[in-house]
């Protein structure tokens, strides 16, 4: 989970600095931050629980990747209706840079938490441990 915990750490301040550049204050900006958290935070869950799956029951994988599928997509669907039809979050946080933000973050996570995730399940593999060739 190495390469997934740095590349959130990379991410922080760049989306600190967007959100500082759109104006901390204004809705684009708050909205940055938030599609920053909460999409970290489930795209984090959804990379552990994936690996936790495939380390106790490789077998159900696939339904493993369906479920956080299926949890990103409720968490972005459900904020995405908030943020666009209650006008008191609505004019906190733009429901556009949210989405921006929180897909983003998701294909960030996704990437380097499946590279780190294959790379947990591999086997390692060291010269002592392969047949000798004749």
């Amino acid at each position: 989970m190495t390469r997934t915990l740095i590349s959130l750490l990379v991410l922080l301040p760049v989306a600190v600095a967007v959100a500082w550049y759109l104006g901390m204050e204004t809705p684009r900006g708050v909205a940055v931050l938030v599609g920053y958290g909460i999409g970290a935070a489930v795209s984090w869950w959804g990379i552990y629980y994936q690996r936790h799956v495939m380390t106790h029951r490789p077998e159900r994988m696939s339904s493993a990747s369906v479920i956080d599928f299926g949890v990103k997509l409720v968490v972005v669907m459900v904020g995405a209706v908030v943020l666009r039809y209650v006008p008191e979050f609505g004019d906190k946080c733009d429901w556009r840079a949210f989405l921006l933000t929180f897909a983003t973050i998701s294909l960030v996570v996704l990437l380097f938490g499946t590279v780190d995730a294959v790379r947990a399940l591999a086997p390692s593999t060291t010269p002592a441990q392969k047949p000798a060739q004749s």
